[in-house]
This record gives C-alpha cells, sequence and structure tokens, in this order.
C-alpha cells in the first residue's frame, strides 16, 4: 500500500517502462475518446480519418529523427521486434545465407529470441558481443571489433541498454562499420529524454511510442534511409505493403517505395491515436525539458550513489549513459525488498534480477533519490 497516494507521481521513476506527463492521462484519454466517436460514427470517410491519424504520428515521428529524415521513411509495426523482424526478412536468405548479425548481449532479450528463431530459416549465423567478466554492460571497442569481421551483414546497435542506461558511441561505430554492413539502431530506451544525432551511416533505426516518447503498447516504427529501401523485399506483406493499397488486382501487386512496404495487413490505428498526444508534446519540446529535468536528477542521484558505496552499473560520465540509474544489490530478494520499501516511500521503481532501475521523468519530484538511497542502504 502507497503511503500518501497524490504522490503517486511525484515518486513515479519508471519511465523507462511506460513515461508520463503533464496532462498525459486526460490527453491520452481524450484522444481514444475523439477516436471511438468517429469510428462509431454513421459516415463513409471513418478510414480516411484514421489513416490521416497515421499520416500525422509519421510526420511527428520524424521530427525526432531530424530535419533529413522523412515521414515517408517511416513503417509502422506494433513492436521493436516485429520491427526488426521486417528488416531480416527484407533482406531474406539470399542476403544474410552464411553470413552473420551481429548483436551485443545487453540488446533486448527479445532481439535474441527473434534471430535464435530466424536462423535456420534464413541460414545466418548470430555473432555476439559478450559482456566483460565482472562488467555490466558491452564495452564500445568490443562491438566495433567484432563489427570489423568480414562475415557480419547486419549489425543491430543498441543506443541505450536497458539494464544499465549504458550509451553506445553511434558515431564511433558508424564510422568503423564495413561499407557493406547495415547498420540498424535501436533507440527505443533513450529516445525523448536525450537527443538523438543518428550519424548518416546508418540505415535503419527502431522504436515506440512507449517510454520517453509517453505513449502506449502497439505503436512501434521501422525507419529506413530513403537510400537504402530497395535493399529490402518483405514476404511478410499484404494490401498496405502496396505503393496503392487500394489495388485489388492480385495479379499486379507492387510494393510501397518507401517504408510502408515493411506494413501488410489492415493497420491497427487505436495505438497510434493513443500515443499521439504524447508523442507532440515530445517533439513540441518536452524532449528538452525532460532531458534537462533528468539530466539534473540522475546527475545528483549518481553523486549520492557514489558517495554511499552502492555499486552503481550505469556509467558516471553523462555523455555515457541514458536516461536511467541502474544499481547491482547483489540478490533478487535484496530487490524485492527494496522496491517494497520504496512503494511504501511513494516511490516506484523495478528490477531486472538483483539490478535496481530508477528512471525520473518530468513529473519526478526530488524526494524521490534520497528515498531510493536511503531504502538501499536499509537493505543491502
Amino acid at each position: 500500500m502507497l503511503k500518501n497516494k497524490d504522490s503517486i507521481e511525484d515518486g513515479y521513476a519508471l519511465y523507462h517502462s511506460v513515461g508520463h506527463r503533464p496532462n498525459g492521462s486526460q490527453e491520452m484519454a481524450a484522444a481514444v475518446s475523439d477516436f471511438s466517436l468517429m469510428w462509431t460514427a454513421p459516415i463513409p470517410d471513418v478510414w480516411p480519418k484514421a489513416l490521416s491519424m497515421l499520416e500525422e504520428f509519421r510526420q511527428s515521428f520524424s521530427m525526432l529523427l531530424g530535419p533529413n529524415a522523412s515521414s515517408e521513411e517511416i513503417g509502422l509495426v506494433d513492436s521493436v521486434t516485429s520491427g526488426f523482424l521486417r528488416i531480416i526478412d527484407g533482406l531474406g536468405s539470399d542476403y544474410l545465407k552464411g553470413k552473420s548479425i551481429l548483436i551485443a548481449d545487453d540488446a533486448f532479450p527479445s532481439l535474441h529470441f527473434l534471430l535464435q528463431g530466424m536462423q535456420k530459416l534464413l541460414k545466418f549465423k548470430i555473432r555476439r558481443v559478450a559482456i566483460r567478466q565482472g562488467q555490466y554492460h558491452v564495452e564500445n571497442s568490443d562491438y566495433i571489433k567484432e563489427l570489423k569481421n568480414e562475415d557480419v551483414a547486419l549489425a543491430l546497435v543498441t543506443w541505450v541498454s536497458s539494464t544499465t542506461s549504458a550509451m553506445v558511441d553511434l558515431e564511433a561505430i558508424a564510422t568503423d562499420a564495413p561499407k557493406n554492413c547495415i547498420l540498424v539502431c535501436d533507440a527505443t530506451q533513450c529516445i525523448g529524454v536525450r537527443k538523438l544525432d543518428l550519424p548518416n551511416r546508418f540505415d535503419a533505426l527502431l522504436s515506440t511510442s512507449l517510454k520517453w516518447l509517453c505513449g502506449t503498447a502497439g505503436a512501434g516504427v521501422i525507419w529506413v534511409r530513403k537510400s537504402r529501401i530497395e535493399l529490402f523485399e518483405p514476404k511478410f506483406r499484404g494490401w498496405f505493403s502496396q505503393e496503392n493499397p487500394m489495388n485489388w488486382d492480385i495479379d499486379n501487386f507492387h510494393l510501397a517505395t518507401n517504408s510502408k512496404r515493411f506494413e501488410n495487413g489492415t493497420p491497427n490505428p487505436l495505438p497510434y491515436v493513443a500515443g499521439l498526444p504524447g508523442l507532440n508534446w515530445v517533439v513540441q519540446g518536452g524532449n528538452i525539458l525532460q532531458e534537462k529535468h533528468n539530466s539534473r536528477m540522475t546527475g545528483e542521484l549518481i553523486e549520492l550513489l557514489v558517495e554511499n558505496r552502492i555499486n552503481l552499473v550505469t556509467p558516471i560520465e553523462p555523455n555515457a549513459r541514458g536516461g536511467s540509474v541502474m544499481v547491482n544489490v547483489g540478490t533478487i530478494e535484496n530487490a524485492k525488498r527494496v522496491i517494497d520499501d520504496c512503494a511504501r516511500e511513494s516511490v516506484l521503481i523495478d528490477n531486472r534480477g538483483s539490478i535496481l532501475r530508477f528512471s525520473p521523468g518530468i513529473l519526478t519530484k526530488d524526494f524521490a533519490i534520497e528515498c531510493f538511497v536511503s531504502c538501499i542502504l536499509r537493505n543491502i
């Protein structure tokens, strides 16, 4: 039971999972309600209205990728895992057979599971970059060393780790990547709370409207640079993979000339409708507010953790970490005790094994920092 229900938002530090923002619940509810009223109205243009909302989402998301990104380069998928599947499926065995896909051991586990399932089907090898003994995240130098192997055809680059908040050096990876290697960035864990400067060498990006974009599950994106789109010929396709979705001639199928080719059957507008208010808030300046607030709070928290000799697994340097701070408390039992103790003080955190995750967002108040540290000291 929370000690003070009025302070739930003040102590909410789970932005690495679900992001919150000022008036977020009201605006999301209003967007979903308006959509429901439109969807159930006896009007002939329900689908054109719904599809225009999807186009608005594409346009807003493209603004996070810089002035050279286009909304036409963004395809809609239901998750990051689904987006990565579209990349692999689009390349196919003709491109991947006998070659390797590079992935770090601290990448999101779901993407590892996907590769393990697709490996035999498309006849590629999985080249994993290990975490050094005694450390918690993959070193940039170790990733780049493996990247230089001639058999690496595709490299998944996790911008920020979900279990340590360690941030990779995208520019260094882009500089050292072999010419024929396709670079894909998973930006999910940090986009919206740190500025993303995606080097031109990167070919694709995956993300979702969750976390710092203050959206909901089910609204994922796959961005592929226009100049690289012809490398991908998805087999998982449908009527919305076409240049003209209204084409009904089954003998005249043509893939869209942009990232819409990664879409397939009838689209699901609702997650994008629900996520659009949060995304718009981010691109209209919320990202700057989040970064400033989060950087100050995580910096102060790290100082306290170091001062109290708590086992910090997140890099100390600001330019080497994302918006979360993680600590290792030794055992899962210790982690659960700290989580319960924090909850009694209206501070909400979570864990991955023995690692506690604290991610302060725009609504998190300063008291949560001292509470988090005090609860750790009381329970380990």
